[in-house]
């Protein structure tokens, strides 16, 4: 009888859930997403993350950190796969694993490093897309390239326009990884070049998603589709009561302002406000 490989999927989101659907029909695979307090509560098709696992009968763990859990049965096949992980795995656990731990990444690295990376394309206008998985070393981001995906985010606009064309190339790509890891094939491994190396932090949108009204127009259209769904909204005060912006868009045919007028509301309806 074969022996199972055992992955562990480490973080959150739908991409998480997506693909751990799809892995726990493979008879060949034994599955176990390990979740942090803040995954588990994330919205998925209605249902929270914890929610939708369990009724797909999908093993998994709520932690509250990867590198004190005690990880069972731990053998030369076993793996670690890291979508959204919100922690930096240890050395100890690379080492454990054999450095068979390997991480979904949305840009292309070296460049664009750390976290809420699509926000940071929408903000730049960057159209361009990528699907990454890397070797985790014992730095951030920094870990050989295995695997890769180029494609174009040309109709998107919010976050969750982003996420859709993002999630089905990385389900792709994960997917065919995992087959050549049971399959035993030889990984190549692609050295980064620190030379072009750049890391952008995490954001929240309660701390970061402020509306700055100095903003020349296409900067402020940006900041608001950014932090669109699947997010609260860009903020801003009104009457010293703090409102959410989404489903912006510039209408360079109604007049053209001088700066001195920017953040003025000059007309609103039931469906929207100018």
């Amino acid at each position: 009888m074969t022996k199972k490989k055992n992955i562990y999927i480490v973080g959150g989101g739908k991409l998480l859930f997506e693909l751990s659907k799809q892995l726990i029909r493979k008879k060949n695979l034994s599955v176990l997403c390990l979740v942090s307090k803040r995954h588990s509560a994330e919205i998925i098709n209605e249902n929270n993350l914890k929610t939708n696992l369990s009724k797909s009968n999908i093993p998994f763990k709520q932690i509250s950190n990867i590198n004190t859990y005690q990880f069972k049965n731990v053998s030369k096949d076993s793996i670690i796969i890291s979508i959204s992980c919100p922690w930096i795995i240890n050395k100890k656990i690379l080492n454990l694993f054999k450095f068979n731990v390997f991480n979904m990444h949305g840009t292309r690295l070296p460049r664009d490093g750390g976290g809420g990376n699509i926000t940071w394309q929408i903000l730049r206008g960057n159209k361009r897309g990528c699907v990454l998985i890397h070797q985790i070393d014992n730095l951030i981001d920094t870990g050989p390239i295995v695997s890769y995906k180029e494609f174009d985010y040309r109709n998107c606009e919010i976050p969750s326009d982003y996420y859709k064309v993002y999630n089905k190339y990385a389900l792709e790509l994960l997917n065919k990884f995992i087959s050549n890891i049971t399959q035993k094939n030889k990984l190549t491994l692609y050295k980064q070049t620190p030379f072009f190396q750049t890391y952008f932090p995490r954001l929240s949108t309660k701390i970061h998603a402020y509306i700055d009204w100095s903003y020349k127009i296409e900067n402020l259209y940006r900041f608001i589709c950014a932090f669109d769904d699947p997010y609260p909204g860009a903020h801003t005060y009104i009457n010293n009561k703090k409102i959410y912006l989404k489903k912006a868009f510039i209408d360079y045919e109604e007049h053209f302002f001088h700066p001195f007028q920017y953040g003025i509301v000059y007309y609103k309806n039931s469906e929207y406000i100018s």
